[in-house]
This record gives C-alpha cells, sequence and structure tokens, in this order.
C-alpha cells in the first residue's frame, strides 16, 4: 500500500489548518487513509508553521469521506522563561 504526504507552511497555523481541511475534504480522504499529522516549525526563532499530512493513497477500506477533522491550537508565542 503507498502512502503519500502533503505539507503546508505558513507564518499563520490556522490558515495551515484551513488548507489541511480543504485538502482532506477535496481529495476525499477517508479516517482510514490518515496515518499521521504533524506540526513543527521550521526554524527555531521565528519560524513557519509546518503541518504535515501522512496518508494512504487507497483506503484500507471503503468508507464516507472526511468532512472535517477537529483539533485545538495552543498560544504558541509563550516565553520559555
Amino acid at each position: 500500500m503507498q502512502a503519500d504526504v502533503r505539507i503546508f507552511t505558513s507564518g499563520d497555523s490556522r490558515k495551515n489548518q484551513r488548507e489541511l481541511q480543504a485538502f482532506i475534504r477535496d481529495s476525499e480522504l477517508k479516517r482510514n487513509q490518515i496515518i499521521s499529522i504533524t506540526a513543527c516549525e521550521n526554524d527555531i526563532e521565528d519560524g513557519d508553521t509546518v503541518l504535515a499530512l501522512f496518508y494512504r493513497k487507497q483506503p484500507i477500506y471503503n468508507a464516507e469521506p472526511l468532512d472535517t477533522i477537529k483539533n485545538e491550537l495552543f498560544n504558541n508565542v509563550q516565553s520559555w522563561d
């Protein structure tokens, strides 16, 4: 079974979330196709937010496509001091 990755990079994490949602909806991905959703930044200081979706190209079994994924954003500008 082949897998693929779709990467969203932006200074705005909400924009990445909206684009992720749109990709899942437009691609008609099913829940069993999603392997992982990973978030990080591409630099230690003032880096852009990177959101990576790892997914199977074909579903394991037939199911309804996802229309949304619920997630929660956290305050990423907190001080480490």
